[in-house]
């Protein structure tokens, strides 16, 4: 993964990212109620302190609504930069 994106507190609309290529890694933390993420296609991840994989570039999604502390790690690759080992890999490496 060539990008990563750390958010807190931020509730977005249903969109498809513009930028992204290939899958998306997400990871949710804190001390939240709601806020999973709702995929179009029917999925959710509301689930903390594991990786969530989908292609945002493809599937709408969005932020449900959600009260307190909602902290998120994005781990995604740009068109345009160069190829590395892939998240999924490098990310359970010891």
């Amino acid at each position: 993964m060539q990008c990563n994106n750390f958010t807190s507190h931020e509730q977005c609309k249903l969109h498809v990212d513009k930028r992204n290529v290939g899958d998306s890694y997400l990871a949710i933390l804190g001390d939240w109620e709601g806020g999973a993420l709702r995929l179009a296609d029917g999925r959710h991840f509301a689930q903390e302190r594991c990786w969530h994989v989908y292609n945002g570039a493809e599937v709408g999604h969005g932020v449900e609504p959600f009260v307190d502390e909602r902290i998120t790690l994005i781990a995604f690759n740009e068109p345009g930069l160069p190829e590395q080992e892939s998240f999924q890999t490098s990310a359970y490496k010891r």
